[in-house]
């Protein structure tokens, strides 16, 4: 299923988006496995802080 991912100029310093690893330049994207785990792990990570921030 194909699909796409949104992803802020490289230069971009300022804004709610950011990259978390710039691009060397080289023109090798992230495989697309490390990408998922990473998303997914990323997810997690969010859930649990908004699972904490509770009254």
């Amino acid at each position: 299923m194909p699909g796409w991912v949104a992803v802020p100029y490289p230069g971009r310093a300022a804004g709610g988006v950011r990259r978390r690893v710039v691009p060397d330049g080289s023109g090798t994207l992230t495989g697309p496995a490390v990408l998922e785990l990473a998303m997914h792990e990323a997810a997690a990570r969010s859930a649990g802080e908004a699972g904490r921030s509770g009254p």
